[in-house]
């Protein structure tokens, strides 16, 4: 039976067709610049490596010690001491699984993303290595938002029948804390007779800021003798720093607040890098870093992306700040071997941590792809860091 187009589409429509240019996302790559920083991400090897069909771990702590040696006179026995304390923590690996199915019926001979109409995909590889890009870049987020997480207290896990899903600490069935200590958060008190080192909040143009950071030096030396070299705020809090009357003052009032601010970049998936934030150092404190960031990631149990400010966590809130030393052994990560069979004709392996593979897929013909990871970030000194509330109200 003949279909009649008169009246419905034009010659020009019918027998031309539009010049594809490109594929291009709307939004950038999520970057993931603490667990880069402190190298969590799905690019570095775990700190510790958990075999197969273990998923608790623990680590025992057994201290230096700070104290002298006992003065005896002569002729005398030794004092009889006590042996050193240890104590033991525990952790457990967080199992992230994924597959997407995919039929055959719907990429084959397909034109890939981007190729001009009339470039035929035969097998459709190219529309699975978007999808393989595509949920990459979720596992790499997943492992941004849970580094995040860690510097501030902890979050939460919710369950959902078999799915279990990212909520912030207190708003999910199951709590993570990292122990950190409470004198470690809001106003940090940890100066002098346990007195809030954040006395003065930094929306005060004449907060004492670099006295605040030789009180927080002074108490991390004792607490750890892990110095505080890096902080990590957002544009709003770097804001009211190049406002500070202090920094100025103390920077010379005839110079630029900062010393230097250069842009930063980060590792997309597909190999390239994209802009992330800012370095900045200021002239009162030029030892310091301050990494400037407004990275940000939909919220844990959000299933679409979305731009709208209510849908997304910036990485580091409003009015908050994370202090850290070097990256160093007070945290890393345990990535956890498991057993998986990825095809029906191979045997059993054992993949770590981040793995991805495809299986064969019947009725409908096609395959699915498979993606894991066993990851935990592990604070092994929870007491390195410090995760303050630098504006409120006094």
């Amino acid at each position: 039976m003949a279909v009649s187009t008169k009246g419905a589409i034009t010659l020009h429509q019918l027998f031309r067709h539009p010049y594809v240019m490109r594929v291009i996302s709307r939004i950038a790559p999520a970057a993931s610049p603490l667990s880069n920083f402190y190298r969590m991400g799905l690019n570095n090897s775990g700190t510790e490596t958990i075999p197969a069909g273990i998923r608790t771990f623990s680590w025992d702590i057994f201290d230096h010690t700070r104290q002298l040696a006992t003065v005896r006179p002569p002729k005398t026995g030794p004092k009889r001491g006590r042996p050193q304390k240890t104590g033991t923590n525990v952790g457990h690996l967080i199992r992230f699984h994924d597959s997407l199915p995919i039929a055959w019926e719907d990429v084959v001979n397909t034109r890939p993303h981007g190729a001009r109409i009339g470039t035929l995909d035969a097998r459709g590889q190219s529309k699975i290595t978007m999808q393989v890009k595509h949920y990459t870049e979720k596992y790499m987020n997943t492992r941004e938002w849970a580094v995040s997480r860690m510097f501030r207290g902890g979050f939460s896990i919710k369950f959902q029948g078999e799915d279990h899903y990212l909520a912030e600490l207190g708003a999910g069935d199951i709590d993570i804390d990292f122990n950190t200590p409470a004198a470690h958060l809001d106003q940090l008190a940890v100066g002098a007779g346990d007195a809030d080192i954040i006395d003065v909040p930094w929306d005060d143009p004449d907060a004492d800021i670099v006295s605040q950071y030789f009180a927080l030096n002074r108490a991390a030396e004792r607490i750890t003798g892990y110095p505080i070299k890096h902080t990590w705020i957002n544009s709003t809090t770097l804001g009211l720093l190049f406002k500070n009357n202090v920094l100025q003052a103390a920077g010379g009032s005839a110079f630029r607040v900062f010393e230097s601010a250069e842009g930063t970049t980060v590792k997309t998936t597909e190999g390239n890098s994209r802009p992330s934030g800012m370095e900045v150092r200021f002239r009162a404190m030029p030892w310091h870093t301050f990494h400037v960031t407004d990275n940000v990631l939909q919220k844990g149990g959000a299933v679409a992306d979305s731009k709208a400010d209510g849908d997304v966590d910036l990485i580091v809130p409003d009015n908050t700040a994370i202090f850290t030393p070097d990256p160093g052994d007070w945290a890393g990560f345990a990535q956890g071997q498991e057993p998986v069979t990825k095809n029906l004709a191979g045997g059993m392996q054992i993949v770590s941590g981040f793995s991805t593979w495809q299986m064969p897929m019947l009725d409908p013909s096609g395959l699915e792809l498979r993606f894991l990871d066993n990851f935990f970030p592990v604070p092994y000194n929870p007491e390195a860091w410090f995760y303050g509330t630098v504006v409120f109200t006094p």
